[in-house]
């Protein structure tokens, strides 16, 4: 009855020096430490969001808008808004990759995809974000071809597509 008692003790005891973030291997490696996310954006107004590493933390997010040509129609212009989410070391003198995001109506984004609705010179559509009832997200084609400092970072954000939220719009 003693050695069943001590065995159970002995595994509380482990269990909290565990817990409370010592190694329990038997080499006394250090674990590997995952890269700190943070959560720093949602525009509710739109419907997305984006978790960046937490470096990004004091993040900037630059109003802007995206403009196009109606292919058949080169008199009618389309337009809706962009957003430029942008390292918080990005200054004029030494800018940073931003992270665009063009926001499209459901019926814009279906002429995107028809070739009806051009909005840059690349010769293939903006790609895919995500999506809800009211909006359709897009990063633009080649918006890192200036391979401005950070790009490859921005990749890495961009290729993990669980890091864009995409929610509904508030009214």
């Amino acid at each position: 009855m003693g050695n069943a008692r001590n065995i159970v003790v002995l595994a509380v005891v482990v269990a909290a020096v565990c817990a409370a973030g010592f190694s329990c291997s038997r080499k006394n490696a250090a674990a590997p430490v995952p890269e700190q996310r943070h959560f720093f954006y949602k525009n509710r107004q739109y419907g997305f969001g984006i978790v960046l590493p937490a470096g990004w933390k004091g993040t900037k997010v630059v109003s802007g808008g995206w403009s196009g040509f109606a292919v058949t129609d080169n008199d009618r212009i389309e337009t809706g808004p962009k957003f430029r989410i942008r390292h918080p070391l990005w200054t004029r003198e030494a800018p940073r990759e931003d992270i665009p995001v063009l926001v499209f109506t459901p019926g814009q984004w279906a002429r995107v995809l028809q070739e009806a609705l051009s909005i840059s010179a690349a010769p293939y559509p903006p790609a895919l974000l995500g999506q809800n009832s009211r909006y359709v997200f897009a990063l633009p084609a080649r918006y890192n071809f200036d391979y401005l400092t950070g790009f490859e970072e921005v990749g890495r954000i961009i290729r993990n597509k669980l890091d864009f939220k995409v929610f509904e719009p508030s009214t």
